[in-house]
């Protein structure tokens, strides 16, 4: 498989609003219908590796067991459905406020690894178009997310 781009704005908007959510039940079945309605080789490798992520902040055996057999299911839906193309949403079409809450993610998880000296390319062209987008709107937000940064990358990554 080739290397996928997970900023693709429908997959984020997915993911975010999943934050929201309380109970693994409904984590999932959220990402499945994500899945299901635009299922793509590329939205197949963002679940996957969004639901191995979300395994690792379970620690009981029974949740685990619960993702890892989503993994399983997933794996076989996509042996039995036609595959389609990758796709992506307009930023118009988005309400403000999600727009606003994915930036304010993006943003905090981008200062994290700014401030351990990790600049992600893709990541800020994304927040530079959310930024854009909600600009023309009106909505002034922080725009340090594109600050360089000088030293050895000290952020370590969990997944």
């Amino acid at each position: 498989m080739k290397r996928v781009n997970k900023y693709n704005l429908a997959w984020q908007l997915a993911r975010v609003k999943n934050k929201k959510e309380k109970f693994l039940f409904d984590k999932i079945e959220n990402i499945k219908s994500f899945l299901k309605k635009y299922h793509s080789l590329e939205n197949k490798e963002r679940v996957l590796n969004y639901l191995k992520g979300l395994s690792l902040g379970y620690k009981d055996f029974l949740s685990k067991s619960i993702i890892n057999s989503e993994i399983n299911n997933i794996n076989e839906f996509f042996n039995s459905q036609p595959i389609l193309e990758d796709f992506d949403i307009s930023i118009n079409e988005i309400d403000t406020q999600d727009l606003l809450f994915l930036y304010q993610d993006l943003y905090l998880r981008n200062e994290k690894w700014l401030n351990g000296n990790y600049y992600h390319k893709e990541q800020n062209i994304f927040l530079k178009s959310l930024y854009n987008a909600l600009k023309s709107r009106g909505i002034e937000v922080d725009k340090n997310f594109d600050r360089k940064v000088k030293g050895k990358v000290t952020h370590k990554f969990i997944y």
